[in-house]
């Protein structure tokens, strides 16, 4: 009885998450609205969903809003990357990051330039190299997408301070 009752629970929880997540991708979607003014203009709101083969994919999190969004979305996708450019306790999250996906053959399957912080990626079942390069550095790590998991890499690359 006991079990039947924690199921149960379990459930509940799960779709009160799911409606939180969705309660704030709306205010992000309303946030973008209202603060690009909307004018009645025919620009769509950024990021777009991509598609390159068989892997979709969405990049972006510039703004606050953006980036809540990116969060919200990122439960929908099985792959999450995220690109750090760090300090000790200092950070600033990166655009314009080369990011490249390979098959276990090492076949290039992607090659694209983030359009920011975040970049949330559908692959089909398999082994994958990701490598993330920012400015000349290259890290590289392998994933293997089982279709049963979320996934969140974080890539991350020092900052550099120049002494005065």
């Amino acid at each position: 009885m006991l079990l039947g009752k924690e199921n149960g629970l379990l459930k509940w929880l799960r779709l009160k998450h799911r409606v939180v997540l969705f309660i704030l991708l709306i205010l992000a979607v309303l946030s973008l609205l209202f603060s690009s003014g909307v004018t009645g203009s025919s620009s769509s709101l950024d990021p777009t969903v991509e598609q390159v083969g068989d892997i979709t994919y969405i990049s972006g999190g510039v703004s606050e809003s953006e980036s809540v969004m990116m969060k919200a979305l990122a439960v929908d996708y099985q792959l999450e990357i995220v690109l750090i450019q760090k300090l000790q306790q200092r950070e600033e999250y990166l655009a314009d990051v080369n990011v490249q996906v390979f098959d276990h053959n090492l076949k290039s399957l992607l090659n694209i330039d983030t359009e920011g912080p975040y970049l949330l990626m559908n692959l089909p079942l398999g082994k994958y190299l990701i490598t993330a390069e920012y400015e000349g550095v290259a890290k590289s790590q392998w994933v293997k997408n089982d279709g049963k998991k979320h996934q969140k890499l974080i890539y991350w690359w020092p900052i550099s301070e120049t002494l005065p």
